[in-house]
């Protein structure tokens, strides 16, 4: 067995996924990764009624390859390497499963002799997709502007010192209603016009066709190409766990983990006191989250020291999807850094699944290392069936 080392965080600065692995309708039953192929359900066709099975063959049951991507990081945010499927522990529904193969993924190839390319042939480009979601409030509290303004300064800093040419970023916002301020793009000046938009809570229009990007025609993933046209996206989204479930939806055919900034000071739950999620609209938000590989990371607006019956929800979100929670900032700049450092390399762990034959659902997974001072991060499930 290889000895895990910790590799500095300042050493990986992206979380890559390959170009055009963008199919990924089909695949639902799946949970998609980078460079992770999909694995066609192994159906046994139906016999004839008079034509007995053979060889003891389940008819009903539907055998699924699962993929499930994993962040391994110390106690200091240092990616961990050299992990094997003997130092992993994987459950589904709380029953242990035999893991089929574990790959580490990085922009630093030579880490991992296994994973170097063919001589002569160059290694395949890769991307982190980050979205940018300002929760702006400020129609119910005023002071809320200084605190919203401060970390859209903030974002548009880490986005001139931190991003690489090939992340590809988009920035959003809700208010009443979901916004679309920059659809993807590595274009540093649009992002920061997006921003910008944000913070002042400007209205880009409605979801029509005359909207669509360029990117929608190529290989650039598009938000705004996979959400409800016009006046249908407002109906759908006229809350704020409506919006992120959408917005979740909305990727699921990019084939790579998600990082959320979602910078808020919390949404609200069923009842008026101390946060509890709405059964209505909070788990098929998680569950869609999970399903599309989305992580959420959540920074707290609420001023230093400020109490909130809403930080609960924060904390919740941020659990549910494999994120972080980020609370009493003065600065959002070092939490931004943070979690793009911790989303620099991950291990693609494989494992294979049984199903009901015509049923769907969804199932919990869970993920830990055998070594107590590593900390894991990931998803917490995935839609199966159809």
């Amino acid at each position: 067995m290889r000895t895990p080392r910790a590799l500095p965080c300042a050493l990986l600065t992206l979380l890559l996924a390959p170009l055009g692995t963008l199919d990924g309708q089909e695949r639902a039953v799946l949970i998609k990764t980078p460079e992770a192929k999909a694995a066609p359900e192994a159906e046994t066709p139906t016999p004839d009624a008079d034509q007995a099975p053979s060889g003891g063959v389940d008819e009903s049951i539907v055998i699924t390859e699962v993929l499930l991507d994993a962040l391994v990081t110390d106690r200091q945010g240092n990616v961990i390497i050299g992990l094997e499927a003997d130092d992993f522990i994987v459950e589904e529904a709380g029953k242990a499963v035999d893991l089929v193969s574990v790959e580490f993924y990085s922009p630093r190839r030579n880490l991992d002799a296994t994973s170097e390319a063919p001589q002569g042939q160059p290694l395949p480009t890769r991307r982190r997709y980050f979205m940018v979601l300002f929760h702006d409030k400020t129609h119910n509290d005023p002071r809320a502007r200084e605190r919203l303004m401060q970390s859209s300064r903030d974002v548009s800093e880490w986005i001139q010192k931190q991003l690489s040419p090939t992340d590809l970023v988009a920035i959003t916002s809700f208010d009443f209603k979901l916004k679309i301020h920059q659809d993807f793009t590595s274009d540093v000046e649009a992002l920061l016009t997006g921003v910008k938009n944000a913070a002042a809570g400007k209205d880009p229009g409605g979801n029509w066709p005359s909207r669509m990007p360029e990117q929608a025609m190529s290989d650039v993933p598009s938000l705004l190409a996979n959400l409800p046209r016009g006046n249908e996206l407002r109906k759908a989204a006229d809350v704020f766990p409506e919006a992120l479930m959408i917005l979740g939806g909305a990727t699921k055919t990019i084939g790579a983990r998600k990082t959320v900034f979602l910078l808020s000071t919390g949404f609200e739950g069923a009842n008026v006191g101390p946060w509890r999620p709405d059964r209505r609209y909070y788990p098929p938000m998680i569950e869609t989250r999970n399903d599309s590989n989305v992580a959420v990371y959540t920074f707290d607006l609420s001023r230093p020291g400020v109490d909130s019956n809403l930080h609960d929800s924060l904390s919740s979100l941020a659990f549910d999807t494999g994120g972080r929670l980020f609370d009493n900032l003065v600065s959002f700049q070092k939490p931004l850094e943070i979690v793009a450092d911790e989303n620099s390399g991950y291990y693609l762990l494989s494992y294979r699944s049984t199903s009901p034959k015509g049923k769907s659902g969804y199932r919990k997974v869970k993920v830990k290392v055998k070594n107590r001072e590593f900390r894991v991060t990931g998803r917490r499930g995935y839609l199966y069936g159809s």
